[in-house]
C-alpha cells in the first residue's frame, strides 16, 4: 500500500484502523446483547456496550505483548462472557458459567478442527 499511495498511506491506515475498530466493538455490542437475551438477561443495549468495552479494554492494554496477549484475552472472554451478563443483566450464575464453558469449548473445538494454536 505505501508504493501505491506514498506518504498517505499512513493517513489512510490509520482512518481504516479507527473505523473497523468502531465497527467490530458495534457488531461485537449487538452479539453480546443477543447472548445476554438469549439466556434470560435483562438490559439495555447500553449495558452490553459497557461490557464490550471494557472486554476490548484488557486487549488494548496488554493484547499486543507476546503471551500477555493470552492472558488479556482470556480476561476480556470473561469480563464479556461471565461477568457482564451476571452484573449487567442480572443473568444467573449457571447460566453465565454454561455460557462461558460453551464459548470456551467452540473455541478450542474450532482450534483443533483447523490445526491452529494461540498465535498462529
Amino acid at each position: 500500500m505505501l508504493s501505491a499511495h506514498g506518504v498517505y498511506a499512513y493517513l489512510i491506515e490509520a482512518i481504516l484502523i479507527f473505523g473497523f475498530a468502531v465497527s467490530i466493538l458495534f457488531l461485537l455490542t449487538f452479539i453480546l446483547h443477543l447472548v445476554y437475551r438469549l439466556i434470560g438477561g435483562k438490559g439495555p443495549v447500553l449495558n452490553a456496550w459497557k461490557a464490550a468495552c471494557y472486554g476490548v479494554g484488557s486487549c488494548l492494554l496488554g493484547g499486543f505483548l507476546p503471551y500477555v496477549s493470552l492472558f488479556a484475552g482470556f480476561y476480556s472472554f470473561a469480563m464479556q462472557f461471565y461477568l457482564g451478563p451476571m452484573v449487567l443483566y442480572r443473568v444467573k450464575e449457571g447460566r453465565a458459567i454454561i455460557v462461558f464453558v460453551v464459548f470456551i469449548a467452540m473455541t478450542f473445538v474450532e482450534m483443533i478442527a483447523s490445526g491452529t494454536t494461540v498465535g498462529f
